[in-house]
C-alpha cells in the first residue's frame, strides 16, 4: 500500500472552498458575493464564512478517517 502524506488543514481548507464557490456561490444563504477586499486580503462575508466553517469540519473529519498512525 502506497502511503501520501498530506497537510489535512490545508486539504479541509481548499475542498472547503471548493465545495462553498461550487455548491452556494448562488444561494439564498449566502445572498451575493462570497468575498471582499480589505487592506489587499480577500475575506468571506459572514454568512459565507459560517458555511465555510461548516464545510470545513465536515472534510476535515472526512479526512480524518484515512489517518494512519505508526
Amino acid at each position: 500500500m502506497d502511503i501520501i502524506k498530506i497537510n489535512i488543514l490545508e486539504v479541509a481548507s481548499e475542498l472547503a472552498d471548493k465545495d462553498l464557490n461550487e455548491n452556494y456561490r448562488d444561494s439564498n444563504l449566502i445572498n451575493g458575493k462570497l468575498t471582499y477586499y480589505d487592506n489587499h486580503c480577500e475575506y468571506y462575508n459572514d454568512k459565507a464564512q459560517d458555511q465555510f466553517n461548516e464545510l470545513y469540519d465536515k472534510w476535515y473529519g472526512f479526512l480524518e478517517e484515512f489517518i494512519i498512525t505508526t
